[in-house]
């Protein structure tokens, strides 16, 4: 069975993400809710479909969904998610692990 983790900071952008999106919309946030969790358990199944991020240590790649921009490194069993950021941030200034 593959393997789906997420870092402490993906779990807090998760978090943070769900709640801007709720303090707006209830709805929205849950199906966004369900939407990430859908695409990121379909990820570990399919870890090398993202595209591979230049200038990283280790293999990192990385996924877009919607606005944001799902951060990860593939491993032998699944996925670890390191960070869901929203694609206009500055990303490099943003640690990844």
């Amino acid at each position: 069975m593959m393997q789906l983790r997420l870092s402490e900071s993906a779990r807090s952008d998760i978090d943070d993400i769900f709640n801007y999106i709720s303090a707006r919309n209830p709805y929205a946030a849950d199906r966004w809710a369900d939407e990430i969790r859908d695409r990121l358990i379909l990820l570990a199944t399919q870890p090398m479909t993202g595209l591979l991020v230049e200038h990283r240590e280790l293999e990192t790649r990385r996924i877009a969904y919607r606005n944001w921009l799902v951060f990860y490194r593939p491993e032998p069993r699944g996925v670890l998610v390191l960070r869901v950021l929203h694609g206009r941030r500055d990303l490099a200034k943003i640690k990844l692990t």
